[in-house]
């Protein structure tokens, strides 16, 4: 008789839940299948599902051990699902893509790819690989475009290995198409999408790495090692940052490895996999011996190899500044999380704990080491574009926040996607590209500027990389001699004197008195321009405008000034009002203007033609460039540098043209620099 009843109940139980099927509308019957939700189950699991407060204990708990997934299985809607994602990405990556050269090291890396040469130290030999092959393959766009575009393609590759990388942790459809939707749409990731960078590859690297570890700590043979090392071996070789967020990955194989016979082998495969990768650093010394035109660091000895591929040059940027600057840093990444993460931000925390408590607390650790790892990092990196550098973190914590969406139950979870696409028309025009030529128009302009044969001083990353771009791919005015002084070091100066025989090159020296020396022994032979007004001291010589540039000269020539006056008869001062892009290097690009036409302004006031001083002192106040000083001067608070004194081009600017034309030394003094 109990057996009838509870049969009798039973049959009562699925009646009522066929029932609730047949009522429930076809159109969310068919969501919940895409979910991978079926009525009254739950859509996922990486562990043995437990209740609060009876997590496993003991043997029952082995690190890196993950209990056979009960859940749906990946099938030919997620393969659909992930072609959508990446497709969908990229178009709207090539619809904001810059169509051009950008600023910072954008130029120097489409430069490197074009010519096949070496950017900045460690390298980066397989992004420099791989861009060059796609570059020289693709028939439209200029190289900086190409360039562009392989950032983009790399990111949406990224995306969609990330849905993949959810759905075999056998989340919910809705609850990873949310979680890379927070990641794509965040304005860090998007924008590194958007011009030549090394970061949308590594971000690649790392979603690879860690599809084929967690595959690998599941089924354990040396396939799977194999390709797990190759990986590992490609994201660290690629930025030797990366071992920091390999160490955990490896930890998860280690752990694997113990459950499994022939442990030595699969060690020896994981690491021989590993280090084969490392081949791929003979590209800089055997470049470097090609001589090509970028070739960072020289690394064709042993000392300059491992001084490249080690970054030693850019150790002064780490734990260098004050406490407090390093704390403002890491305070602006958790303010700006929101904006970079969407909702995830908020859902990471509770991810982590909802995945610790599924029974296997290493995988949660692994991310929570990754994002922690970073983030300590990037806030000691003292560098004003650092945004990037907190891109590997991001990418965890939306791992995590995927576990804290799946919590969400019933059709809040399916409208969650919804929500994270609402970040789509609020960043879109702070990180829209597809009209900023900016960089590409100061690069030409520079060269226009030149008198020919001219020795051209550059200061900043992003003046050099525009000229090196324009010349060494453009092949714009060979005639000129382009001197980077950031660069001042031994292998700069010799590389320099190898490829220019006919100037005069001091030895590698502290780089106020190499430039001091190196303009007294070449100025009579040709003309030295700077990029920046810089007061060298130098008895006899004036730094006069000219076009962009600042020439030195032995006193101010009327007859010189006439060639920036046609200058500027074509060029345009870009306007606060017309950069719609807040990017701190496109607002120096725009400064840059400004403070050229105002140094001619005080030059025309200076031989007595204020009618002429008056026209360009009008074109400064439109352009306004006291609002790119106050950005420019906040982007360098954050790296602990701060200014005791402000140009106030504009308001100077101003204050001239309400004086009096005839009172020429009220003028000229509100003029002086």
């Amino acid at each position: 008789m109990l057996r009838g009843s509870c049969r009798e109940a039973a049959s009562s139980k699925v009646s009522l839940s066929d029932r609730q099927s047949a009522l429930e509308s076809p159109i969310l019957s068919t969501a919940r299948r895409f979910v991978g939700e079926e009525p009254g189950h739950i859509a996922y699991s990486v562990g043995p599902v437990t209740r609060p407060g009876n997590r496993l204990k003991g043997r029952d708990r082995q690190p890196g051990k993950t209990p056979t997934p009960k859940g749906p299985q990946f099938d030919r809607i997620d393969v659909a699902t992930a072609t959508l994602v990446g497709c969908g990405s990229l178009i709207l990556f090539v619809a904001t893509l810059c169509p051009t050269i950008y600023v910072e090291d954008s130029p120097e890396f489409s430069t490197a790819a074009a010519v096949l040469g070496l950017p900045h130290p460690p390298g980066y030999p397989l992004h420099t690989l791989l861009s060059a092959l796609f570059v020289h393959a693709v028939p439209f766009g200029d190289f900086g475009y190409r360039s562009n575009l392989f950032s983009a393609i790399c990111g949406a590759l990224a995306l969609a290995l990330l849905w993949v990388f959810l759905r075999r942790l056998h989340l919910g459809r809705s609850t990873a198409l949310t979680a890379t939707f927070c990641l794509a749409l965040g304005t860090t990731f998007w924008s590194q999408c958007l011009a030549a960078e090394v970061h949308t590859l590594n971000c690649l690297l790392l979603v690879s790495a860690l599809l084929l570890v967690f595959e690998a700590a599941k089924r354990p043979t040396p396939t799977s090692f194999a390709l797990s090392g190759m990986a590992l071996g490609l994201l660290v070789g690629h930025r030797n940052l990366n071992v920091v967020f390999a160490a955990p990955l490896v930890f998860l194989l280690e752990a694997a490895r113990r459950r499994v016979q022939g442990r030595a082998r699969l060690l020896v495969t994981l690491a021989g996999a590993a280090a084969m990768t490392g081949l791929i650093y003979l590209y800089l010394p055997l470049t470097a011996r090609r001589d090509p035109p970028l070739d960072m660091g020289a690394p064709s000895t042993l000392q300059r190899f491992y001084t490249v591929v080690s970054a030693q040059p850019y150790f002064r940027h780490f734990a260098t500044a004050p406490a407090a600057v390093n704390w403002n840093r890491l305070g602006r990444f958790l303010e700006h999380l929101p904006a970079t993460l969407g909702i995830g931000a908020l859902a990471a925390p509770v991810g982590f704990v909802v995945w610790r408590r599924r029974g296997d607390s290493w995988p949660p650790l692994c991310f929570a080491s990754i994002a922690i790892s970073c983030i300590g990092f990037s806030s000691l990196y003292n560098v004003i574009d650092v945004d990037s550098y907190f891109l590997p973190a991001t990418l965890a914590l939306a791992v995590l926040a995927a576990f804290g969406v799946e919590v969400v139950r019933g059709r809040l979870r399916l409208a969650l996607p919804l929500v994270a696409l609402a970040s789509l028309p609020l960043h879109f025009a702070s990180v829209d590209l597809h009209g900023v030529t900016i960089a590409h128009t100061y690069g030409r302009d520079l060269f226009q500027s030149a008198p020919k044969g001219a020795a051209l001083i550059s200061f900043g990353d992003t003046t050099t990389h525009v000229l090196w771009y324009e010349q060494a791919v453009e092949h714009l005015r060979p005639d000129v001699t382009v001197v980077s002084f950031d660069e001042i070091a031994d292998w700069y100066v010799d590389q320099l004197a190898r490829r220019h025989p006919d100037v005069v090159w001091p030895v590698a020296d502290v780089e106020p008195q190499w430039l001091s020396d190196f303009v007294e022994r070449n100025s009579e032979k040709r003309t030295i321009c700077l990029t920046q007004p810089l007061d060298l001291g130098l008895p006899g010589w004036q730094v006069l405008p000219e076009g962009l540039l600042f020439c030195l000269r032995r006193s101010l020539d009327v007859s010189e000034l006439a060639t920036s006056v046609k200058f500027w008869e074509h060029a345009v001062v870009p306007s606060a009002a017309g950069l719609v892009h807040s990017d701190v290097h496109v607002q120096m690009i725009a400064f840059s203007y400004a403070a050229s036409r105002f140094a001619l302004a005080r030059a025309f006031s200076v031989v007595g033609d204020f009618e002429e001083a008056r026209t360009h002192l009008r074109a400064v106040v439109a352009a306004d460039p006291d609002r790119f000083e106050r950005a420019i001067a906040e982007a360098m608070q954050t790296i602990g540098r701060v200014r005791h004194s402000a140009f106030d081009f504009g308001r100077r600017a101003s204050q001239a043209l309400l004086v009096d034309p005839r009172n020429r030394d009220a003028i000229v003094s509100l003029l002086r620099p």
